[in-house]
């Protein structure tokens, strides 16, 4: 999973410049089809990614930790 968030963090990173070019009227057409395939393969890896997170690595959470340790980390998330 880790050489997978590599992977989305070096899509992100080629997006970011287009997306600036984007927000300041700059974007040419090159840019915008760049733009428009980069951010579907984005999606693509990151919905890929979740349900792989969903289905591996968040029903191990059930077995690591008790009611009240997970209670506590909700708690200490939605405080942050």
């Amino acid at each position: 999973l880790a050489e997978e968030h590599d992977a989305i963090r070096e899509v992100a990173a080629e997006l970011l410049p287009l997306t600036r070019a984007f927000a300041d009227g700059s974007l040419d057409d090159a840019g915008w089809q760049a733009l428009s395939r980069g951010t579907l393969e984005l999606v693509e890896r990151q919905v890929a990614h979740i349900q792989k997170e969903e289905m591996a690595l968040l029903p191990l959470l059930d077995d690591l930790l008790d009611d009240e340790t997970d209670r506590q980390l909700a708690m200490d998330y939605t405080a942050a």
